[in-house]
């Protein structure tokens, strides 16, 4: 009986907190990335134009502190490793793999760029 009134209690919490939290104001401000904040979206009929490059920048920016942080735990997972050559060889291939990751990453946004950096921007045509 217990459980079940638990779970109803966070059941309906769940369902009724988004609609509780949509009624206020919250007055958010989201980091900004290439320019653009997500608080540009609901200012105009442009939102798809101001979400796919902001989209696109806060991947390429995840993906860089990502790569940081596999870079870092293979170097302390070497710096630990002693003489295990297992352990060794597993932090080689953490480094290796993030710097290979990061250079993808960085080379499609270069070539991106090269091509035509208005392709993050989309335009519908007008009726």
């Amino acid at each position: 009986m217990i459980r079940k009134l638990i779970f109803s209690a966070i059941a309906s919490i769940v369902l009724f907190f988004p609609m509780a939290t949509s009624a206020l104001n919250l007055n958010l401000q989201y980091p900004k990335f290439g320019g653009k904040s997500l608080n540009d979206i609901a200012g105009g009929a442009d939102g798809l134009a101001v979400l796919i490059p902001w989209l696109y920048n806060a991947l390429i920016g995840l993906s860089g502190l990502a790569a940081f942080v596999m870079l870092v735990a293979g170097g302390v997972t070497w710096m630990t490793a002693g003489v295990n050559p297992s352990a060794i060889g597993k932090a080689k291939d953490m480094i290796g793999s993030a710097i290979l990751g990061l250079l993808l990453v960085l080379t499609s946004y270069i070539i991106l760029q090269i091509i035509n950096p208005d392709l993050l921007t989309p335009t519908l045509p007008l009726p």
